[in-house]
């Protein structure tokens, strides 16, 4: 009889526990991004604080690599850091118009603000134009991996340029 009755009493646990909801899995926690009030200076600090301007780059590039940034400042960082390519012509690895193009083509697909897009469709525009002159002594470091941005970036740019 006590068997019957312990057999019983798993049983009907058995039932009560497939008829349960299921567990919800605990909830991811939510993504959080910094504010423009903690990444203003994040930024300045990357982009004016190294010296020379190669360890600028590299301080954006690792700025660029946290998890924190929303999709907008990660375009202001990529402006930045494109903007320093453009300038140094040949001072480092990836300073040349044709990478700058690669940054500034990154950036425009992240979904910039409406200022950082106009400044980048402008520096876009002059790297393009200036592209030629960095194709010759002493300018022949161009990395491979940059060079396919030039056709991209005048397919982004349109006819005439």
């Amino acid at each position: 009889m006590m068997r019957a009755i312990v057999t019983g009493g798993l049983a009907a646990l058995v039932v009560a526990a497939c008829a349960s909801a299921p567990a919800e899995a605990p909830a991811a926690a939510a993504a959080t991004t910094l504010s423009d009030e903690e990444f203003r200076p994040l930024l300045q600090t990357a982009h004016f604080s190294h010296k020379p301007e190669r360890k600028a780059d590299e301080a954006l590039t690792q700025l660029m690599a946290r998890p924190d940034l929303s999709d907008a400042q990660k375009a202001e960082v990529l402006y930045r850091r494109g903007s320093m390519r453009g300038l140094f012509i040949g001072n480092w690895p990836q300073a040349y118009p044709q990478c700058a193009m690669r940054d500034y083509l990154a950036a425009l697909e992240l979904g910039p603000t409406d200022a950082v897009e106009t400044k980048i469709v402008n520096d876009l525009k002059y790297q393009v134009s200036r592209r030629i002159y960095f194709n010759q002594e002493p300018f022949l470091g161009v990395p491979e991996d940059c060079k396919p941005y030039v056709d991209q970036a005048l397919a982004k740019l349109g006819p005439g340029h």
